[in-house]
């Protein structure tokens, strides 16, 4: 691996020897592909862990509503993520579970006769 220039004038990029792929301090992480930075996006995590509006994050920030919006449920839906994850975590029992299934009901074939005339 070897520096290869930098991204946004903040992030450092480097070069891979062995692929030869470039790649930069943000590269597969939830910041990827975010103009904002780590920053911000930690300060809009730590305002909505505060219950503060995005309405009022976003005029703080002077970002676009929907910038912070998009930010705020991606947060949101990390933390949702691992909080679901660690109730999985360790052993779990399952009782029986039966689930029904019925066949779409199919229109009454007009030989057979079906609801109303004579037939």
């Amino acid at each position: 691996m070897v520096k290869n220039g930098s991204y946004l004038q903040f992030y450092q990029k480097y070069m891979c020897w062995g692929c030869g792929r470039s790649f930069h301090d943000k590269t597969g992480t939830i910041f990827e592909y975010s103009m904002m930075g780590v920053r911000e996006w930690l300060y809009v995590a730590e305002e909505l862990q505060r219950s503060r509006s995005i309405n009022r994050i976003s005029k703080e920030l002077d970002r676009k509503y929907k910038h912070v919006m998009r930010i705020a449920h991606m947060v949101m839906e990390r933390v949702e993520t691992r909080r679901f994850l660690e109730r999985l975590s360790g052993v779990w029992e399952m009782d029986e579970t039966y689930i029904s299934y019925r066949r779409a009901r199919r229109a009454p074939d007009a030989s057979q006769g079906g609801r109303g005339g004579a037939g």
